[in-house]
């Protein structure tokens, strides 16, 4: 019969302890027949002679081996080498489980392989192969999770997609073939890192300089109003896995209400981001996609405060003019959140407001501003400013358009016009 691993190791302890006695006392006697004229020699508090090194207690775990740095300690006493349990997987007959894996499926592991081509080309699994469902739910990277175990991971859409509004072609259905990995915000660029940027078919959308190649759509899930929606913003090339942290605006997904809303990201937020094959305008090449992966939205731009804005608070702001800057121009201003010293970011659009116009450039305003700003705003922040950059091809496209911004709250109240919106033009080229 096998003796269970803690059963065996009570045994082992056992018998060292009866070994170690057994040496002690054989120790003392000795030391008694040699000493008997010489007076008694340095003993323990049970009589027996005995040096720091004779043996160690292993409850006091410096015969065990230091889990922390994966040590591998010999027992001084009957020779036996004590396993990191961590590092170590447990003796396959051993029925104490500690330090063992469970065969769990790690919601963060790869999916299983999948075939490229069709949903119907997925094989059947086996005894070492999780069901066949595991690819019909949205499997959730571990990236912004609570690694300590100490906090509630950010709310997820549901696992089944159940109540998700989708703004463009539904693929709750599409099987999970790729990984998405951590992704990230830093740097003017959103980047998801997916397995198949170089695998899924290649298709052709037309683009303003001719016939684009492209592979792929982001998707955003956005919870607005106690609503989950879900959307594409942008297409990916052959390859390409960063787009421009602007890029994921309202005026990207063009489909209400975010478009409308012009909507932005709103800075501490938590998003879920996925990547599928061509879905913006129905099912374009294989019916794939990825799992999802959240990321907590950066920002607040350059200026900072420690103060959290006011929700009840709304943005504000004034555009002062419109400068010639070699052969384009900057249209100058302020923006800012009532009351509040952090900065926010700025949109502009010619041709009329979010929704109507074209959206032709962005910033933060977090420039130095002078008191006058401040008082204006209610704070005491210094960071206020804004240019936005026109080019001299703007200039050509959009020649006597009124010009509009809108500054962005960073509270995801509606993001306002500011003063003087329409009353200045693109300048003539």
């Amino acid at each position: 019969m096998i003796e269970p691993f803690a059963l065996r190791s009570r045994h082992r302890r056992t018998a060292s302890v009866a070994r170690a006695t057994s040496s002690r006392l054989a120790v003392a006697a000795l030391a008694s027949l040699l000493c008997s004229a010489c007076g008694a020699g340095t003993t323990g508090s049970d009589g027996v002679p005995v040096r720091d090194s004779d043996a160690m207690d292993a409850s006091d775990g410096t015969a065990a081996t230091d889990a922390s740095d994966g040590t591998v300690a010999t027992d001084a006493v009957d020779g036996t080498v004590a396993t990191d349990a961590v590092d170590a997987p447990a003796a396959a007959d051993a029925v104490d489980t500690t330090g063992a894996t469970d065969g769990a499926l790690d919601i963060g592991e790869d999916p299983p392989s999948v075939p490229d081509g069709e949903p119907s080309d997925v094989p059947e699994p086996d005894s070492d192969t999780p069901p066949a469902d595991v690819l019909d739910v949205p499997e959730v990277s571990d990236a912004g999770s609570d690694a300590a175990g100490t906090g509630p991971p950010p709310e997820a859409p549901p696992e089944d997609f159940s109540g998700v509004i989708w703004l463009h072609t539904d693929v709750s259905d599409w099987p999970v073939t790729a990984h998405l990995s951590d992704v990230t915000v830093a740097g003017g660029q959103i980047c998801m890192p997916y397995d198949r940027a170089d695998v899924w078919p290649v298709t052709t959308i037309d683009g303003s300089g001719g016939p684009v190649e492209i592979v792929a759509n982001p998707w955003i899930f956005i919870r607005h109003d106690g609503q989950w929606y879900a959307a594409t913003w942008e297409w990916l090339r052959p390859g390409q896995t960063c787009k421009a942290e602007t890029s994921v605006a309202g005026d990207h997904i063009k489909q209400p209400p975010f478009r409308e809303l012009d909507w932005r990201p709103t800075p501490g937020e938590t998003y879920w981001f996925m990547v599928s094959a061509p879905a913006r305008m129905g099912r374009m090449t294989v019916a794939e996609r990825s799992n999802l992966s959240p990321v907590v939205w950066p920002g607040g731009g350059g200026g900072t405060d420690p103060t959290p804005p006011n929700p009840a608070n709304d943005v504000l702001g004034y555009i002062d003019r419109v400068e010639r800057a070699g052969d384009g121009a900057n249209v100058v201003g302020w923006a800012c959140h009532r009351g509040w010293a952090g900065s926010i970011d700025v949109h502009l659009y010619v041709g009329g407001a979010a929704g109507v116009g074209t959206g032709a450039g962005s910033a933060t305003a977090n420039q130095a501003s002078e008191p006058a700003v401040a008082a204006a705003c209610g704070s005491t922040g210094t960071a206020h400013r804004f240019s936005i950059s026109l080019s001299a091809g703007d200039l050509a496209s959009h020649q006597g358009q009124p010009i509009y911004v809108h500054g962005i709250s960073p509270v995801g109240n509606p993001n306002l016009l500011i003063d003087n919106s329409g009353e200045f033009t693109v300048p003539a080229p």
